[in-house]
């Protein structure tokens, strides 16, 4: 697997992590929480997965701003939707 699938998985990660927040009504840290977790945790299924030999930094940067991003926008609109 190469980085751009980890930007595109990232990506659809963070859509998914946000609808799922927002369906569930989990606002405020707890959403944010719920965020970082999943990061973290694509970040050592990541490590396995990728075939190239890339730096861990690298790794862990690759679809950050975006994951942050789509999962910020997709979240706030849910919030103002639903609350």
């Amino acid at each position: 697997m190469s980085l751009k699938y980890v930007y595109w998985i990232r990506f659809g990660l963070a859509l998914t992590i946000a609808l799922l927040s927002g369906f569930l009504k989990i606002w405020g840290f707890g959403g944010l929480l719920l965020a970082i977790t999943v990061y973290v945790l694509t970040q050592y299924a990541f490590r396995r997965v990728v075939d190239e030999k890339v730096d861990s930094k690298k790794l862990l940067l690759e679809g950050m701003g975006t994951y942050f991003l789509v999962w910020l926008t997709t979240w706030t609109i849910l919030y103002n939707f639903l609350k």
